[in-house]
């Protein structure tokens, strides 16, 4: 087993490359590889391994939170159990606003005037973790910071965060992760080459 943590989704297989028919994205992205990163958070020892890596992230990068929340549903997961690591509070956003009850987007406990940390799963084009961070700011959170455990690395994606002034802090990218696969012969260096150009310009091809 690979001890780096870019090796800790495809230890998990929750990484899947198919440079033949790829994978389509509701953003309209035409993906070369899959990343299902829930699929870490079923064997115990590599929850363990990206909560504890997450932790060190945020320590090392002197983060500072009331409160963990994490987007439904893929954010909810390591948002969880960073929280219950970290002793924070805990809550968790919703695409959209329950359809009955009280009909929150927001669950779990008040929000306003708290310095909350958003916790994502793969960030793509960034779309779902925007909605919650402006979903956060209609409750008058104070957010700055987002972590993900998985990054495309797509250059829309970042400059959309810089627009939100939330910074954008991910464990590995999917490159990271392309170069382990490379190194353990998953893909051969054309394919690691190719995936690592189209991440640049991911509505082209690869």
């Amino acid at each position: 087993m690979d001890n780096s943590i870019a090796g800790v989704p495809l230890d998990a297989g929750a990484v899947t490359f198919d440079f033949d028919k790829g994978f389509d994205f509701v953003s309209g992205v035409h993906s070369p590889v899959y990343m299902d990163i829930r699929k870490i958070f079923y064997e115990p020892i590599t929850r363990e391994k990206i909560i504890i890596a997450l932790k060190d992230l945020i320590e090392r990068e002197n983060i500072v939170c009331d409160i963990i929340a994490g987007v439904e549903t893929g954010g909810i997961a390591p948002a969880a159990l960073l929280a219950s690591m970290l002793q924070k509070k805990f809550v968790y956003i919703r695409k959209k606003p329950k359809e009955h009850g009280l009909k929150r987007m927001i669950e779990g406990g008040e929000v306003a005037g708290k310095e909350v940390l958003l916790v994502e799963d793969t960030v793509s084009t960034g779309a779902s973790s925007l909605s919650s961070i402006e979903a956060l700011k209609d409750a008058n959170a104070l957010i700055k910071d987002c972590v993900a455990i998985t990054s495309y690395d797509f250059p829309e994606a970042f400059a959309s965060y810089e627009k939100a002034n939330i910074i954008l802090r991910t464990l590995v990218s999917a490159a990271d992760i392309a170069l382990v696969a490379s190194k353990r012969g998953i893909l051969s260096e054309k394919q690691e080459n190719r995936f690592i150009a189209w991440t640049k310009n991911p509505y082209g091809t690869w």
